[in-house]
């Protein structure tokens, strides 16, 4: 290989990682800039002060966390759960995710499934599955007090007090490498 190849491949390489940063900061913006609209919407619809009052409804009893579903956890959720002593779980799997990001779509029903069978095998074993999207990364990674993977979709096991990393595509030996992973990584 010459030297013209290198800095050739070099270049798409930086090329590749700008646009990979362009696009992370686009989906940011678009998410921050939703989140403005509906803080405005709510400012601007009429107060309760200027609508007669209208017989009170009793209140539905909040869901469950379980009932949820597994991505739609905060980073304030995860300090709790981190912050616990002793630990409330054997195990805490995080997906991070990106509102928008095809690969993060892909990847969850795979992370899903997998995550699901891991508990079944281990019914005797408190295993909890969480997903923080990328909006609340800063704030988790201050959390974990340590910074996680860049990229998305990443997924995290934190057990006796440490973390580990296994980021991949959603392809089939990913998949069995994903298994294999949480296999590994979730006690027996």
């Amino acid at each position: 290989m010459n030297r013209k190849t290198i800095a050739i491949a070099v270049a798409a390489v930086a090329a590749a990682a700008v646009v990979a940063a362009l696009i992370a900061r686009a989906l940011l913006a678009k998410r921050k800039r939703r989140r403005e609209e509906e803080l405005m919407a709510a400012q601007l619809a009429p107060s309760a002060e200027a609508t007669p009052a209208a017989p009170a409804a009793p209140a539905a009893p909040a869901a469950p966390q379980a009932n949820r579903g597994p991505l739609y956890s905060t980073a304030a959720e995860l300090k709790t759960i981190l912050a616990a002593s002793p630990p409330l779980y054997d195990a805490l799997v995080v997906l991070f995710h990106a509102d928008g990001c095809s690969g993060c779509e892909r990847f969850k029903p795979m992370f899903e499934k997998h995550t699901a069978a891991q508990r079944a095998k281990r019914p005797t074993k408190k295993i909890r599955v969480i997903g923080i999207e990328s909006d609340e990364k800063a704030e988790a990674d201050a959390v974990m007090g340590e910074t996680g993977p860049n990229f998305f979709p990443v997924v995290g096991v934190y057990r006796a007090g440490k973390w580990v990393w296994y980021g991949g595509e959603n392809d089939e030996l990913s998949e069995k490498a994903f298994g294999r992973f949480l296999e590994a990584e979730v006690p027996a």
